[in-house]
Parts: C-alpha cells; sequence; structure tokens
C-alpha cells in the first residue's frame, strides 16, 4: 500500500494552515491511509544549501539525514499533499528549499542525451492547498499565477507529478476560520 507524504509549512498552531492539515491527517484516517507528515518547523529544517551540500548536487547525493529521510518518503508515496501560505505571492522559503534541496538531479530528476527524465512519477497526484491574503484572481492575473506556472508547470510536472490540483483559501486576514468552515472540504484523488 502506498502512502501519502503531507508538506506542511506554517510556524502558528493556530493558523487555516494548521486546521486545513488536521483537516487532512483526519480524513487519511477516515479512509485508512498511510500518511508521512513533513513539518518544516517542527522538523527544524533547514532550507539553505551549504557548501558541501551543494558540491553533491550534481551528484544526486546528500550528506543530510533529514533529506534522505524525506526522499524515502517520496519514494513510499503516490500522493502528494502540500499546506502552505502564500508570502509576498510565493511559498514561503522552507517550501522551496525542500525543493531545492530535496527534488534534486539524480533523485527527482536527470538528462539523459540531452532530454529530461522524470523519476518521482511514483507519486500520481498532488493537491496544493494555500492560504493567502490577496483572492487567487488577483495572485493569478497581477503575478503571473505563481502556484500553477511555477510550482506545478515548472517543478512538479518536471519531475514526473503530472495530476496537480491548488485550491487556495483567499482573503485570510478578512475572513475567520469559521468562514472558511464550508469551503474545507478535503477530498484526495487516489
Amino acid at each position: 500500500m502506498k502512502k501519502t507524504t503531507i508538506l506542511f509549512d506554517h510556524p502558528y498552531d493556530g493558523s487555516l494552515n494548521k486546521e486545513i492539515l488536521n483537516r487532512v491527517i483526519k480524513k487519511l484516517k477516515e479512509e485508512g491511509k498511510e500518511y508521512n507528515l513533513v513539518d518544516f518547523h517542527k522538523d527544524n529544517f533547514n532550507p539553505v544549501y551549504s557548501l558541501e551540500e551543494l558540491a553533491l548536487y550534481s551528484k544526486g547525493e546528500t550528506s543530510r539525514d533529514d533529506i534522505k529521510k524525506y526522499q524515502k518518503y517520496l519514494l513510499e508515496s503516490d500522493e502528494l499533499i502540500m499546506i502552505f501560505p502564500i508570502w509576498w505571492s510565493l511559498m514561503p522559503a522552507s517550501t522551496k528549499g525542500f525543493m531545492d534541496l530535496v527534488f534534486k538531479s539524480g533523485f527527482a530528476w536527470e538528462y539523459k542525451n540531452g532530454n529530461l527524465v522524470k523519476k518521482l512519477d511514483c507519486i500520481k497526484s498532488a493537491i496544493i492547498y494555500t492560504t493567502s491574503q490577496r483572492t487567487t484572481k488577483a495572485l493569478c492575473e497581477e503575478f503571473g499565477d505563481p502556484v500553477n506556472s511555477i510550482l506545478i508547470k515548472s517543478i512538479l510536472n518536471q519531475i514526473g507529478i503530472e495530476d496537480c490540483i491548488w485550491k487556495n483559501f483567499e482573503q485570510v486576514s478578512t475572513n475567520t476560520k469559521e468562514d472558511f468552515t464550508n469551503q474545507l472540504n478535503i477530498e484526495f484523488k487516489n
């Protein structure tokens, strides 16, 4: 039985992001699905490349035990769930750093004979839950749709995760958790 890997990036336990995480976990348990949780803040994940780690990049290797663990989680998974806020129209640094450090050449992708080879096609689908101050429409119109164009098309699709859905909970500063209750229906692809 394959698992779901959850990537969670928010430092505050009282956030809407945390409520989304709680509901995702509840739904996974109800459906009897196994999961691995990567909580960047509880794991004290360092998203910054060191010189030592950068020297291993082109070999697809890592010296960090946490990255090896996260890569193992991904290889065990057929579904990826990401939960994070959109800050300054982008994902937080920990989320981007995870992709830089974990989705590296040799592990998630590689070039063979000038062609990109996707290596994480074991993950059949991804669901991205975000929160933002701006409306989804404003994010897409004013900033070129950063989630679909950067995260989904430029990263996830290129490493083999083809079936991706993005759900944004917008205008979090003017709404309360109660306002989002009806929107927080958690569904899975598999």
